[in-house]
């Protein structure tokens, strides 16, 4: 955004001198090099502001195309040509905004993450979207000692693949998410929200059925834990969950702030990390860093030489596309379902799975199962640092 706004000559002011305040409208009107209008004698001019309020969403275009071949797509169908090539135009703009939106820092052993959007990095409901970091780290000899963050095909803890059967053709296919959700070096940036056991009671007494499932099991699908289970449990716990109308509160936000996201205005539209103490703790009259900070010395194994690090972004997990299959009451009313929409849950699971989203990264041989994209790479050289080593109480060289 700043290198196109040097194209009016101005410093990165307006061409007629006007100064230019950096806003949201700096990616989402970004200057171009335009006319106006149509008209033949319309002028151009070299900052035009272009009216594009496109987000990072890269795979939508490509699960309406599927569906739409499909014949699944509700509300719609037929897409006509000029449709598709405008939907392609939308899904590049989307790539060109996630790749603009974040930079990667390294100073020393230092790793910054780098918001460099009006808004949290990232935005949006967290609906199975997150952001995280995946580094590999490798010896002297180009070996790799670790991935952290890897993405791939998923496996249960024998090796057998990780499968769920496709709605269409009953055939299992393997599913593929970040390899491990729980490993204290993958660095997830996400919101979580739940519902707490207090909560979970009211909803009881409001006539939610007890045996609603919470949350499942991302490899085996089991129910992890039902309304009534939460219910029955110590006041103050709760259920990280998918069921978005119901939860009641924020468990976890790590999601970095944008530059000038001031701590008393974050307070006042219930936006503050959570914990309120990430990004520089600033308290009140504060303002919060616009970036994370890594220590990658601490982080690498023993015998780092250097580090290959991503910055990854996905659209939509397993996870949460799992979940909506599961809790779909299918289309029978006297179970709860939804003769118009029982079928959407597994429709949806079939275009996740098969939809291919040619700007995504390969995973795997393929670009299906919405893949991440990259928005930012680095390397990291760890330092050789002298050693003073003693034996038998002497000073070696």
């Amino acid at each position: 955004t700043w290198q196109a706004a040097q194209l009016a000559g101005t410093g990165g002011d307006y061409a007629d001198g006007a100064p230019r305040f950096f806003s949201c409208q700096s990616c989402h009107m970004r200057p171009v090099n335009s006319a106006g209008c149509d008209k033949q004698d319309a002028e151009v001019r070299p900052d035009l502001p272009r009216h594009d309020h496109m987000g990072g969403n890269y795979w939508l275009a490509d699960v309406i195309r599927y569906q739409d071949s499909q014949g699944t797509l509700r509300f719609g169908g037929g897409l006509a040509a000029e449709q598709e090539t405008a939907m392609d135009f939308a899904r590049q703009r989307a790539i060109d905004h996630l790749q603009q939106a974040a930079a990667l820092e390294i100073n020393g052993d230092e790793l910054k993450v780098i918001n460099l959007t009006g808004h949290k990095l990232i935005t949006g409901y967290p609906e199975g979207r997150r952001m995280w970091l995946e580094i590999t780290w490798f010896d002297a000899n180009n070996e790799v000692l670790r991935v952290d963050g890897e993405y791939g095909p998923l496996k249960n803890a024998d090796g057998t693949p990780v499968t769920v059967n496709s709605p269409a053709s009953g055939q299992p296919v393997q599913v593929e998410s970040i390899l491990n959700l729980d490993d204290p070096h993958t660095l997830i940036y996400e919101a979580g929200l739940a519902i707490t056991a207090e909560w979970a009671n009211r909803l009881l007494a409001l006539g939610w059925p007890g045996s609603m499932p919470l949350a499942y099991d991302r490899k085996t699908g089991e129910v992890t834990r039902t309304l009534a289970q939460l219910a029955a449990a110590s006041p103050g716990s709760y259920q990280k969950s998918f069921h978005f109308v119901l939860n009641n509160t924020v468990i976890s936000d790590n999601r970095i702030p944008p530059y000038g996201m001031r701590y008393d205005e974050a307070l006042r539209r219930n936006a503050l990390p959570v914990p309120a103490s990430l990004y520089g703790d600033p308290g009140a009259l504060g303002i919060y860093d616009h970036y994370d900070e890594i220590d990658l010395n601490d982080m690498s194994p023993s015998g780092t030489a250097r580090a290959e690090i991503a910055l990854r972004y996905q659209g939509t997990s397993w996870e949460y596309i799992q979940f909506l299959t599961l809790a779909n009451n299918g289309t029978d009313p006297g179970n709860g379902g939804n003769a118009f929409l029982g079928n959407e849950g597994g429709n949806l699971l079939e275009a996740w799975l098969h939809a291919e989203i040619p700007l995504a990264d390969s995973v795997a041989g393929d670009r299906r199962m919405v893949p991440p994209v990259t928005m930012a790479t680095s390397t990291w050289v760890a330092e050789i640092r002298d050693e003073i080593v003693f034996k038998d109480g002497f000073e070696q060289e």
